[in-house]
């Protein structure tokens, strides 16, 4: 079956946004980028947990949902949600799978290799070949809650690009002290804004391959994507 892109799967795309390491930028972003770079050479995996919420003002609703994070460089990405919804999302191979299993769904939308968005999903260490083709990306100083230094990414859809219809603006923020990201917020042209939290990041746990792996237990319905691929 064809399913049309979901607000829940445009969310998504914040969450890939997690360190941006190789993106065309203009002046201060430059400087971050570099940094970034650096400072995450030798990053092979990830761990940390999240923090997921959405505004919906159309609505007047607000959901919170939390879970945990695991990525392996260069291209795979697990969020794992916490009960009780234990919500799946499995980026890697080509696919990206969201799985629900209280309504006993999953739905898989096909990465294309030529587009920019397995980089945005997969961020972490690069793969953003083509960025400055679809977005104008800025970056500034700023500092957290507590006074620590942060530098903030934000990235604008340029007119005319796929997701000029969707996305208004997206911000990511990393700790200046590690380049590890603490907060990226996605917000929608229609209003909503969704946003994740980091904590407790582990570098280099040694996750095992297997982690990433897919399969939709039997009784499964599976939607495909309607139209293009990611």
């Amino acid at each position: 079956m064809s399913l049309r892109r979901s607000a829940a799967a445009r969310s998504i795309l914040a969450a890939g946004l997690l360190v941006l390491m190789h993106a065309p930028a203009f002046g201060a972003a430059e400087e971050i980028l570099a940094r970034l770079r650096e400072m995450n050479a030798n990053l092979a995996d990830l761990r940390a947990s999240f923090i997921h919420g959405r505004e919906v003002p159309l609505f007047d609703e607000r959901i919170l949902s939390s879970g945990e994070l695991f990525y392996l460089a260069p291209d795979r990405l697990l969020l794992q949600y916490a009960d009780p919804d234990s919500n799946r999302v499995v980026i890697g191979e080509g696919h990206v799978w969201l799985y629900y299993p209280s309504l006993r769904q999953a739905h898989r939308y096909d990465i294309d290799p030529e587009s920019t968005l397995p980089g945005l999903f997969l961020a972490i260490r690069g793969t953003l070949a083509g960025l400055d083709r679809n977005f104008v990306v800025t970056g500034t100083a700023d500092a957290d809650s507590s006074g620590a230094p942060t530098d903030v990414l934000v990235l604008r859809p340029k007119e005319g690009t796929a997701l000029a219809d969707e996305v208004r603006e997206i911000r990511v923020v990393v700790r200046r002290e590690d380049a590890l990201p603490v907060r990226t917020d996605f917000y929608e042209v229609s209003g909503d804004h969704s946003w994740f939290t980091f904590s407790r990041h582990v570098r280099n746990p040694r996750i095992e391959p297997t982690v990433f792996r897919f399969e939709p237990p039997e009784g499964t319905e599976v939607f495909e994507v309607e139209g293009k691929t990611w």
